[in-house]
């Protein structure tokens, strides 16, 4: 019975491969939007490199990103701007909309990186993108 399961396990793995193999050039930009949104080299916001200082480490939940001064700034008052408002004329509905918009994109972003299929192309391609900064 173990060899009909090692068998299967086996058949399944082959055709993954297939599919990342057939799909290689999508599998390649995919590795790369998850691995370059998590880069904690650049703003997470607006992908500013981090040059002179490493940026704000910013938690929203349980997600955590690095912003850069302005970014953090912005950040900053769309979580007051929550609990009391904000008196800058950009901080409107659609500026919270794409503060909260953005926060859970991160948060889908986060979960597919840890999810099992994510981490089979991971490990079928052999690990995170080397282009990567």
């Amino acid at each position: 019975m173990d060899k009909i399961a090692n068998l299967t396990d086996l058949i399944e793995k082959r055709k993954h491969q297939d599919q990342i193999r057939l799909s290689r050039h999508v599998i390649d930009a995919l590795r790369w939007l998850i691995s370059c949104t998590a880069c904690k080299s650049k703003c997470a916001m607006c992908a500013k490199p981090f040059t002179d200082n490493p940026g704000f480490s910013v938690m929203a939940g349980n997600l955590k990103f690095s912003l850069c001064e302005n970014c953090n700034t912005e950040y900053e008052s769309y979580q007051a701007s929550a609990a009391h408002g904000d008196e800058r004329f950009w901080h409107n509905r659609e500026w919270a909309a794409l503060w909260s918009s953005w926060i859970e994109y991160q948060k889908a972003v986060q979960n597919f990186r840890n999810s099992k299929e994510f981490n089979l192309i991971t490990q079928y391609t052999g690990g995170n993108d080397p282009n990567c900064c």
